[in-house]
């Protein structure tokens, strides 16, 4: 199984590779939404033996703009669509 690795002692050239339970937990969403993330090539990922893995800066990075875009869309009073609708 691939684990989350310590940045700050992984050497600055070599990639991070996590888990798809890791990047789903760092992009808030569950494994299938990183499935679906990694077969739209939203997300790029590599086999390794029977696991999918993902570059932890890419996953970074998709939550990054994932953070902005709802950020915006709070700023315009849109609601966010990851999000159910409050019901009163």
């Amino acid at each position: 199984m691939i684990h989350d690795l310590d940045t700050a002692t992984a050497p600055a050239t070599a990639a991070t590779l996590v888990s798809t339970r890791a990047a789903a937990r760092r992009l808030g969403v569950c494994g299938e939404r990183v499935r679906q993330l990694r077969v739209s090539g939203a997300l790029p990922a590599a086999r390794v033996g029977d696991a999918w893995v993902y570059d932890a800066r890419d996953v970074d990075h998709l939550a990054s703009v994932r953070e902005a875009a709802r950020a915006e869309r709070a700023a315009r009073g849109l609601r966010d669509p990851g999000r159910p609708r409050a019901t009163a």
